[in-house]
């Protein structure tokens, strides 16, 4: 449009074909075609900042993660015949370069609204009659402090709730959605001791994540913060070795959770690897 406006746009067609084999029982099939597209604005008042905003569609087809999200990439009788959810997401940010480009700053604020969310009807079944809405902030850092300290990281608050849980559920419309933290962080730092010595340190942090939740009962694992390390020394151009400490603190904290279970987070734990590069 111009050097201060950008505009880019872009269409999507997918033909989507999921089909199960299983021996002894019914086959199953589901076929969809996905059209999305997606249109943004940037305007560039001065050459190191740029603000943008957006909006843009998607679609999750039967089969592609499981019949309610469980991530298993399974077709079910339960769920052959649905159609896809549909989302859209509406986005206005900023990038901002500063110490002589080294380093740059985004942010931004975001709206993503679910349609046809699969549910359970209360027989057994899944139907397309939910909806969902994530209302979150981002927050990112990525480049060079000085010279020999770089530093990589984001934060991001996600307010998720299921707007809309279905006739068979309906008492758990409005409540958090599942598997979503509200807080999420994640911060890496890099210094060069010398040309050849760089070490380094990490902190990966979440709030409380629900595992299953009801107008009654609500389950979850607590938030954490593990901090890792690392150490790296160049031999030459083509070698050298790098030694990384995880869990530092050996941190007790739950991986992942399930509404009837929940796995323990890998303890301290020590790797270190010596690469040839040709």
């Amino acid at each position: 449009m111009s050097d201060k406006w950008l505009l880019n746009t872009g269409v999507r067609l997918d033909y989507y074909n999921t089909r199960v084999h299983q021996s002894g029982t019914q086959n199953l099939q589901n076929i969809a075609n996905l059209f999305s597209y997606q249109v943004g604005l940037v305007h560039k008042p001065i050459d190191n900042l740029s603000l943008y905003s957006s909006y843009g569609t998607s679609a999750n087809p039967p089969g592609a993660n499981g019949g309610t999200g469980g991530g298993n990439d399974q077709l079910t009788a339960a769920n052959d015949d649905l159609s896809p959810e549909r989302s859209r997401n509406i986005e206005v940010g900023a990038k901002w370069d500063v110490l002589d480009g080294r380093l740059s700053l985004t942010s931004a604020i975001f709206q993503t609204d679910k349609t046809n969310a699969r549910v359970s009807n209360g027989l057994g079944g899944i139907e397309n009659a939910g909806s969902q809405r994530v209302r979150g902030v981002e927050l990112g850092v990525a480049g060079e402090l000085t010279p020999q300290w770089r530093v990589f990281g984001g934060y991001s608050y996600l307010n998720a709730v299921t707007t809309d849980a279905g006739d068979a559920n309906e008492s758990a419309s409005g409540l958090p959605m599942v598997m979503v933290p509200k807080h999420n962080l994640t911060l890496w730092t890099y210094y060069d001791v010398t040309p050849k010595w760089t070490v380094g340190t990490s902190v990966k942090a979440s709030s409380l994540i629900y595992a299953s939740v009801s107008d009654t009962t609500r389950k979850w694992t607590p938030g954490y913060a593990e901090v890792d390390a690392m150490a790296s020394y160049k031999f030459s151009k083509s070698l050298d070795v790098h030694l990384k400490l995880k869990n530092l603190f050996d941190l007790q904290y739950f991986a992942s959770s399930y509404p009837i279970y929940a796995t323990w987070a890998e303890g301290r734990s020590a790797q270190m690897t010596l690469n040839f590069h040709y």
